[in-house]
C-alpha cells in the first residue's frame, strides 16, 4: 500500500517493516530493489525511557546519519548511520551519547521507497 500527495506528484511505497522491535540491530544489509526509487524515507525508533521515532530521507548513493537528542540538554543520546544503494539500504552500528557501538537504541522500524 503507498501513500500519495496530491498536487506534489509524491508517491511513498512501504517496502520493509521490522518484524521484531524489541531486539537489538546490529550492523547489516538490507536487501531491496531500490533502483525505481528516488528516494527512501526511514522511520527510526529510539528505545530509552522515552521512546520516539525520527525519520529521516536517504538520497541513492548517500548517507544519511539520524540523531536523536536529549530533551533537556540538546546533547546527542544516539544516532545511526544509513546508505542507500541500487539493491539495498546499509545499517551502520548504533552508537550512543559516547560514541560507543550500541545497538538496540536507534533502531530501523520501516523504509519507505520515495517518487517524486
Amino acid at each position: 500500500m503507498g501513500l500519495s500527495f496530491p498536487g506534489s506528484g509524491m508517491k511513498m511505497d512501504l517496502l520493509w517493516k521490522n518484524s521484531n522491535l524489541s531486539a537489538a540491530q546490529e550492523a547489516q544489509q538490507i536487501k531491496l530493489d531500490l533502483s525505481a526509487y528516488d528516494a527512501v524515507f526511514l522511520v527510526v525508533q529510539q528505545r530509552n525511557d522515552t521512546p520516539n521515532d525520527q525519520a529521516a530521507f536517504c538520497l541513492p548513493n548517500h548517507y544519511t546519519n539520524v540523531q536523536f537528542l536529549d530533551y533537556n540538554s540538546g546533547a546527542v543520546e544516539s544516532y545511526r548511520m544509513f546508505y542507500m544503494a541500487a539493491d539495498h539500504i546499509t545499517l551502520y552500528d548504533g552508537k550512543n551519547y559516547a560514541h560507543a557501538t550500541e545497538n538496540n537504541r536507534a533502531v530501523l522500524i520501516r523504509v519507505y521507497g520515495v517518487k517524486f
